[in-house]
């Protein structure tokens, strides 16, 4: 509820012009709204007067998003700080696939939102929902090295297995990145885990007679 600052944010969310984000062009947009909008759009000051007026940071959309996880995926590190100073759940997920702000954060190679998730109390290892993926698997996927290097320094199991029994150096030799293997490899991935198929990250360099990264695996025990 906002109570008596209703009237002063309903004012404010049609003078900036936020209205024109709303799905019907024409719609009246609430301050909960111009919350999500502006979290996504990195307007700070927008963000800001919002929840000094009252608003609940863990609002949701109609997709079910939360501020936290838009302005996590987009990169607005001052927006992030901003809704966990107020008490934004750092661990709230996604309804669909049930991926968190930290995984948002590892798949899109935002370091300095990573850290502040992790300071914050995110959950290092927690596995969305449609792949089992964490966080490092996801920096992995996505070819971030330094996110990836920034999680296994925090603590991040470097071998939890997807609903495939997927790795993240199983994903990282798929994506022939050399320099991620090195740095899972380093933090003691076993390079001899297969995924259902019994596929190992060795099969995967194999596949594209990738011998530098045959290397990396051999040196360290892959068979």
């Amino acid at each position: 509820m906002i109570s008596r600052h209703t009237g002063i944010l309903a004012l404010l969310v049609v003078l900036v012009g936020i209205s024109g984000c709303a799905s019907k062009p024409q719609q009246k947009t609430s301050p909960e709204e111009a919350l999500v909008y502006a979290s996504a759009r990195g307007d700070t000051a927008l963000v800001e007067t919002l929840l000094d007026a009252g608003l609940n940071p863990g609002i949701r959309d109609e997709n079910d998003l939360t501020p936290l996880l838009y302005a996590t995926e987009a990169g607005h590190t001052e927006i992030v700080e901003l809704l966990l100073a107020k008490g934004a759940d750092v661990n709230a997920t996604a309804t669909a696939d049930a991926a968190t702000p930290l995984m948002r954060a590892a798949s899109n190679g935002h370091t300095d939102i990573l850290a502040i998730l992790l300071r914050a109390g995110a959950h290092i290892d927690q596995q969305d929902r449609r792949q089992g993926a964490t966080a490092l698997m996801w920096a992995a996927f996505k070819d971030q090295e330094e996110c990836a290097k920034l999680l296994l320094q925090a603590g991040a199991l470097v071998d939890v297995r997807g609903r495939r029994g997927e790795t993240a150096l199983w994903l990282a030799t798929a994506n022939a990145d050399s320099a991620m293997v090195g740095v899972l490899l380093r933090y003691g991935a076993d390079p001899n885990l297969a995924d259902v198929s019994g596929s190992t990250p060795v099969t995967k360099a194999r596949q594209r007679n990738d011998q530098e990264m045959l290397r990396q695996l051999y040196a360290h025990g892959a068979k």
